[in-house]
């Protein structure tokens, strides 16, 4: 998948940013301060000048301390959250917790969920665009979420964008669709309308412009209409993704699709000797003088 490499900026002069907590080894505070960075980074002028001073990054080394942490308000399957009145990060630890992805990516996920609330304080974002930010500012995506997404394409389960609001209560399968729907719309959203046009949204939404309101001065579109021709999109897309992308898929898929040939041969070639069969049989059959 292509990078938008127009998002990413060498902003010169970053502020410097105080990190607290209670990490212990340097090696790991010096790889959250620069993962801090890369998100302040990718971000561009979007999070120019509005940067917080201070963010707290909390490691749980337990599922006890996770949903302490959190105050239980997290799922099973999160291993990361921001706590964004606080200005605070919590992550479970690496080195005790199966991530199924990089710490880095996890740590630039939760970071760019601070600067968009401190780029915008007040706002009310949908969930699928802080998360579909996340995920581009954090450098998630891979391959392998195409077929998450073709899947469900394939078999019309694609879930509107509103639906999203409520990911924390989908399971993680559905979750990773969820999370997977939101990259993409954010990227279908700058692929028609550019940096241009992410930056007017979020100059829509600090004069306080509730979401619908900014999208369709942003765009000139109602929110409603993209959200359906969006899915529209993924639906024609992301269809052929999964039937020729899944390389299991395709298999399977060209193995059945010779065996039903092959078995439509072997019903074709069983009429015709039938046939050749009943036109022997009538040309040798004795019907007797016909009758007077």
């Amino acid at each position: 998948m292509a990078a938008i490499l127009f998002l990413i900026s060498p902003l010169k002069n970053i502020r410097a940013l105080t990190i607290t907590g209670n990490i212990k080894e340097n090696k790991t505070q010096r790889q959250v301060e620069e993962y801090a960075r890369e998100v302040a980074v990718a971000g561009g002028g979007l999070f120019a000048n509005c940067l917080p001073d201070t963010v707290t990054v909390m490691i749980a080394n337990t599922n006890e301390d996770f949903q302490r942490l959190t105050s239980g308000r997290l799922p099973e399957w999160g291993i990361g959250a921001a706590d964004l009145s606080r200005m605070r990060i919590i992550i479970k630890n690496p080195s005790r917790f199966s991530y199924g992805q990089s710490f880095g990516e996890v740590v630039r996920h939760e970071f760019a969920h601070i600067y968009l609330q401190s780029c915008c304080s007040g706002c009310r974002w949908p969930r699928w665009f802080q998360e579909g930010c996340a995920m581009l500012f954090s450098g998630e995506w891979r391959v392998g979420r195409d077929i998450t997404v073709g899947r469900a394409a394939a078999f019309s389960h694609l879930p509107s964008l509103k639906e999203l609001e409520n990911v924390n209560s989908f399971s993680q399968a559905k979750a990773s669709l969820a999370y997977s729907m939101s990259f993409l719309a954010v990227r279908h959203f700058i692929d028609q309308f550019g940096r241009q046009g992410l930056i007017e949204l979020f100059a829509n939404m600090r004069a306080g412009q509730l979401f619908p309101t900014a999208f369709y001065n942003t765009t000139g579109m109602s929110y409603d209409k993209w959200d359906n021709d969006f899915r529209n999109y993924l639906k024609r897309r992301y269809f052929f993704i999964f039937w020729f992308g899944d390389f299991p898929v395709f298999w399977v898929s060209m193995v059945l699709f010779f065996v039903v040939i092959y078995i439509l041969k072997r019903r074709q070639m069983k009429r015709k000797t039938d046939k050749w069969e009943k036109d022997e049989n009538y040309d040798y059959f004795d019907y007797g003088p016909p009758p007077d």
